[in-house]
């Protein structure tokens, strides 16, 4: 059975299967979020909760099965090759073209165009923005990837540059700590306490990830005390979570330490090989953010939004 309803912006017919009732949706005709109703043709609730909800029932059951096990079915589904042939063109457009810089001087005139930096912007952008998806459908328990409902140049921008607004946010929020730390501390900080910070934060930003992603909103990065309680509560799986997104920043990381061979003169077996690399860990970090969707699904109980 479906629960069927129109979109309180635009008035699109909608329809979800009814055990969704309650959960956060959004339409795909105007991208306006809403609640899904119980019964057809009600009017969606606002996707804003109460300040102080009250916590109700129990973590669902399977949350390990579901993200270490299922997540990856979810990449071998046929509805998954639009998203997975949108991330390998992100990453492939940004290896070969990344580098180029098209800026030139005339007499004393400097033209800036660089233009590798915005692709490369534009290409972190709508992976992003793909995590994030990514994240939602996990929390919303549907089976799949997300549609690549990319509408013209227009949109692609609009997405890519929030998309990347939202993460630097995260990070910003997650690496305070340490900033904090190294202005105050001046020449007498300590490279041990540094790395403790920055350690932490990076393990915190698995739920700024969830909290941005679930409320479409980075304003709630600043509630510390709703973001802290769910890892409290849940710590374990949370962990898990944690330790996919941590080992996916390593091997980014490392593989931007070790230098683009796009930019070098290096054979084309080692250009494949690299880029295969790059590939391999966009997968990863796919069934990273599905996995993070899935804790929020699995432990919303713990959740005050």
């Amino acid at each position: 059975m479906s629960i069927e309803f129109n979109c309180p912006k635009c008035n699109a017919l909608i329809a979800f299967p009814e055990r969704h009732a309650g959960k956060r949706a959004r339409c795909a005709t105007c991208d306006h979020r809403f609640v899904i109703p119980e019964v057809s043709f009600q009017k969606p609730g606002r996707t804003a909760q109460p300040k102080e909800p009250v916590e109700q029932g129990d973590p669902l059951p399977g949350f390990y099965g579901a993200a270490l096990i299922g997540s990856w079915g979810v990449l071998f589904k046929r509805d998954a090759r639009m998203g997975l042939v949108l991330i390998c063109a992100a990453v492939c457009f940004k290896f070969y073209v990344a580098h180029v810089d098209y800026s030139f001087v005339i007499g004393p005139l400097s033209i800036i165009l660089p233009f590798g930096l915005i692709v490369r912007v534009l290409c972190w952008g709508i992976i992003f923005w793909y995590y994030l998806e990514s994240i939602m459908l996990g929390a919303l328990d549907v089976d799949g990837l997300p549609d690549v409902d990319i509408d013209g140049y227009v949109d692609f921008l609009k997405k890519s540059i929030a998309s990347v607004f939202a993460f630097i946010m995260a990070v910003l929020v997650c690496t305070l700590p340490t900033t904090l730390y190294l202005i105050f501390a001046g020449q007498e900080r300590s490279p041990l306490i540094s790395n403790i910070l920055a350690n932490a934060g990076l393990f915190f930003l698995p739920m700024c990830l969830v909290a941005v992603a679930v409320n479409q909103d980075t304003q709630v990065l600043w509630r510390v005390d709703t973001l802290f309680k769910p890892v409290t509560r849940a710590f374990i799986p949370y962990l898990t979570c944690a330790a996919m997104i941590m080992l996916v920043w390593f091997l980014q990381m490392r593989m931007h330490n070790a230098g683009d061979p796009a930019l070098a003169k290096a054979s084309t077996s080692l250009k494949t090989l690299y880029l295969s690399m790059h590939l391999g860990i966009q997968v990863l970090a796919l069934v990273a953010m599905r996995s993070l969707g899935l804790y929020y699904r699995h432990y919303q109980c713990f959740f005050k939004w």
